[in-house]
């Protein structure tokens, strides 16, 4: 079996508690949890085919149907959301300033064509695909908001043709973190962001919410007041994540999932990987 990219004794440990069981309440038992998604990270950091999956693994169809049974169920968000919260029980996410930034993923032609659920519309089933068609060809957008320390809090993908505000509301919306006690945490004190992001109401939007912002003003906009540069500077903590999760997962660096929710769930698995490195 191919050891490069799988999990480590320490990293298994530490993921273990957050896995369903391997035995179910009904059924023959699953396959290995850690044999599964040591396949699962390889097909995440090599781009390849299920198909193209090295036989030491299992066969690809046990593989992928894990994959896609516990994108259904939710599985894969509920992981990465428990590591979170144990992440701020111990402190190790920062609230005092969250980076928001968006990336086009160029997509595979093979992405294309997702087919429509029995009487489905035409446009839903695009919403659902979440691809669209720029400059570039077909693409899909991801916005990305990380705290200080580079940790992915949230993601929202769009059709490539959608400017990255669209996803504003939506990525501030999501990563509510629960703590020990009380309510979960969603907003941090302040908000970074550049010009794309720029906007009366995005602006007014953290106002009402008492979240402080840094975000870069348009050349077509007649706006006038502070702006610390030296805060803006810190802003390349989120570009620098998106470059590390494309450069160490090729599968998100180009899309070549029909559905969007399948690529959402190869990003929540890159930030579980993160997550307990």
């Amino acid at each position: 079996m191919p050891t490069r990219g799988n999990l480590t004794d320490a990293q298994w440990m530490r993921l273990r508690p957050f896995l369903p069981p391997v035995k179910p309440a009904r059924g023959r038992p699953n396959k290995p949890h850690r044999r599964i998604i040591n396949a699962i990270l390889w097909v995440l950091r090599t781009g390849a085919p299920w198909r193209d999956l090295p036989r030491s693994y299992g066969p690809w169809s046990t593989v992928y149907s894990r994959f896609r049974r516990w994108r259904i169920l939710g599985i894969w968000a509920a992981i990465i959301q428990c590591l979170r919260n144990l992440m701020h029980r111990q402190g190790l996410i920062d609230w005092s300033t969250h980076h928001i930034d968006g990336t086009v993923i160029r997509a595979h032609q093979d992405a294309a064509g997702a087919r429509k659920a029995p009487g489905e519309d035409p446009e839903s089933s695009r919403r659902r695909q979440k691809l669209g068609k720029s400059r570039g060809g077909l693409t899909t957008k991801s916005v990305i908001r990380v705290d200080a320390l580079g940790h992915l809090i949230s993601m929202v993908l769009l059709p490539g043709q959608r400017h990255d505000i669209m996803g504003f509301i939506d990525v501030m919306e999501k990563g509510a973190i629960q703590g020990v006690r009380g309510r979960p945490r969603l907003r941090p004190r302040r908000v970074v962001g550049d010009k794309g992001f720029s906007a009366k109401w995005t602006r007014a939007w953290l106002k009402e919410r008492n979240v402080r912002q840094t975000i870069a003003k348009r050349e077509d906009e007649n706006r006038t007041g502070p702006f610390d540069r030296e805060i803006y500077r810190s802003r390349n903590v989120v570009e620098r994540t998106i470059g590390r999760y494309k450069q160490k997962f090729r599968r998100l660096a180009t899309r070549y999932d029909k559905l969007g929710s399948s690529y959402e769930s190869f990003w929540d698995i890159a930030a579980i990987y993160y997550a307990i490195k």
